[in-house]
């Protein structure tokens, strides 16, 4: 199997779960519409979309960067070259997004919206997680890059510290998952290791260890393929048991664990069985993929934009389920949009302004 293939059906998995995190924000908005089809999204959407993204980040952010980073010859990605890399994906429209949330709450509720602590650390992407977990940023889902990045920076102390022996990287990184557990469960209210830092943590870890596994066996075709259908299977019966048991709340104690080892059996699933890659590969669930972080990014503050202008534009008056529609057509539609127009503006606009960058058509020599 190749690897594109592979990593189109992650892409495929993000496009599904993105919308199990949207659903989930928007349930109370739209009245639950949909209730009897969509009870579980709105109960665990939140839980499986976020789960299933800081896997996926963990996963890839290991089997592209983790032995470029531990090496010591002329290759190795050092720390500037890491960080403006990842910046340079996520930033540009982490700030506008904010900057368009805390337009609208000043629109509706004036000068009050304004904090200025907040929006220091909204900007500084230091809102959730850091050393303070009773902030989030303007823009709420913004928490998720708030704890991603702290998992960046992680990762990369941990590739360095590792650089010589790939067991103590391992170790190391197992560590981390074990932490992420305990603060997950725990929340211990102390910088570092609040609940949605050990959410970040235990999952993004999981998924670099799944990668350094995925790197080893995946030239065993035979093995890789077995891990894959028995993780579909076992992922299988892990919804059944808990739709037996009348939802995952009476089948376990431990919700947050049990939905990660199910997203992780999935992500098995799709990249080790070929059949499963490409169905979940498939170019709708690709797309939808492709603008995930678009989604995630803009869905809130449309949300509050489509109720504030909603008596103006009709929208309002439009039954609940036809409301429920439109909103995820349009957020597909300005997502789309923004992935394909605004975001190339804006991400050179911050490489050139902010980063200082000085390049003539350099993305098409890079290409």
């Amino acid at each position: 199997m190749t690897r594109k293939r592979d990593f189109q059906g992650l892409e495929g998995l993000r496009g599904i779960f993105i919308f199990f995190i949207v659903i989930m924000h928007i349930q109370g908005i739209f009245e639950y519409s949909f209730d009897s089809v969509l009870r579980p999204v709105y109960a665990y959407g939140g839980y499986l979309g976020n789960y299933c993204f800081f896997l996926i980040s963990g996963f890839l952010m290991a089997y592209w960067y983790s032995d470029r980073i531990r090496d010591e010859g002329a290759e190795r990605v050092t720390f500037r070259q890491y960080l403006k890399k990842r910046l340079i994906r996520i930033y540009p429209l982490y700030f506008v997004t904010n900057v368009f949330a805390i337009l609208l709450d000043v629109i509706h509720y004036g000068a009050a919206a304004i904090d200025l602590n907040r929006i220091i650390l909204s900007f500084c992407m230091m809102s959730t997680g850091w050393i303070d977990d009773t902030r989030v940023p303007y823009n709420g889902p913004g928490w998720f890059v708030n704890v991603l990045m702290i998992c960046y920076l992680l990762f990369y102390g941990i590739c360095r510290l590792g650089k010589k022996h790939r067991t103590a990287f391992l170790l190391l990184a197992a560590a981390c998952v074990l932490l992420g557990h305990a603060f997950m469960t725990r929340d211990l209210r102390v910088p570092f290791c609040f609940r949605t830092s050990g959410e970040g943590y235990f999952n993004f870890f999981l998924g670099v260890l799944l990668a350094e596994w995925y790197k080893k066996a995946g030239s065993v075709a035979a093995l890789r393929k077995a891990v894959g259908w028995i993780s579909l299977v076992l992922a299988v019966l892990l919804l059944v048991l808990t739709r037996l048991c009348g939802g995952i709340a009476n089948a376990t104690s431990d919700i947050p664990t049990t939905i990660a080892v199910f997203c992780l059996l999935v992500i098995l699933a799709v990249i080790c069985a070929r059949p499963v890659g490409l169905v979940v590969g498939n170019p709708v669930f690709s797309f939808l993929g492709g603008i995930s972080m678009s989604v995630f990014l803009w869905h809130l503050p449309l949300t509050d934009l489509l109720r504030m202008t909603g008596d103006f534009t009709g929208f309002n008056r439009a039954p609940m389920s036809v409301q429920f529609f439109l909103y995820l057509a349009v957020v597909i539609a300005v997502a789309f949009l923004s992935h394909r127009f605004l975001e190339p503006v804006l991400n050179r606009l911050f490489r050139t302004f902010v980063l200082k960058e000085k390049f003539v058509l350099k993305e098409k020599q890079d290409s």
